[in-house]
C-alpha cells in the first residue's frame, strides 16, 4: 500500500511476477464472494486506487510457472489505513475464485 501526495491510497504490487487489476473498474462488488472469477487479462504491476467496496483480482507467479490468483475487496480507506477482505485461490491456474459451496 502506498499514499500519494493527495492522501489517496493505492495498491501497489511489489513482487516480482505479480499484478493486479480491478475486478471491474466500472462499479463496486456487493461482497469478496462477488469476486469469483479471475479474468484473463494483463495485471497491471503499478499502483492501483484502493477504493471503498471496489474488487481487485492479484495474479501471481510461482516457481513452477504456473499462476495463482487472489482477490480483495476494499471496505474501508483512511488517511494512515486501510481494511480489506481478502481470499486466495490455492489451485495452481484455476481462475476461478469460488467459495465452497457456493451456486450461481
Amino acid at each position: 500500500m502506498d499514499r500519494d501526495p493527495n492522501g489517496d491510497l493505492f495498491l501497489t504490487p511489489i513482487r516480482a511476477g505479480t499484478g493486479v487489476e480491478y475486478y471491474d473498474a466500472t462499479a463496486p462488488v456487493e461482497d469478496l464472494t462477488s469476486v469469483d472469477f479471475a479474468p484473463d487479462q494483463t495485471y497491471r504491476t503499478t499502483p492501483i486506487q484502493a477504493v471503498p467496496g471496489y474488487g481487485y483480482v492479484f495474479q501471481m507467479s510461482a516457481a513452477d510457472g504456473i499462476p495463482r490468483y487472489g482477490a480483495l475487496r476494499v471496505t474501508h480507506v483512511g488517511q494512515t489505513f486501510l481494511i480489506l477482505d481478502w481470499a486466495f485461490q490455492t489451485d495452481p491456474g484455476n481462475p476461478e475464485l469460488m467459495v465452497t459451496g457456493k451456486t450461481k
